[in-house]
């Protein structure tokens, strides 16, 4: 699932491209938000961070990172954040 609160934080956090190519990272814009099926479908990495599930892809323009939380009694994922690195 992708909740309000998380959209909001991933584009008030990791949207501005002075502060993402200070990071090395390419900024998020809405279309990435079209990226996660393919994410979620075959992550060429994945990995438990301090109960969060961690996954990783490469796609046309970097490698997107995004972590959800595991909501299992829903059995579910729910996206925390996310964001483009660069290639």
């Amino acid at each position: 699932t992708i909740e309000d609160d998380a959209v909001r934080h991933v584009m008030s956090r990791h949207a501005d491209a002075a502060v993402e190519t200070s990071r090395g990272q390419v900024p998020i814009e809405p279309a990435t938000f079209a990226l996660l099926p393919q994410l979620l479908e075959g992550p060429d990495r994945a990995r438990l961070d301090e109960g969060r599930l961690v996954l990783e892809r490469e796609v046309e323009g970097g490698r997107l990172v995004a972590v959800f939380r595991v909501l299992s009694g829903r059995r579910m994922l729910a996206l925390v954040t996310m964001w483009l690195e660069k290639a």
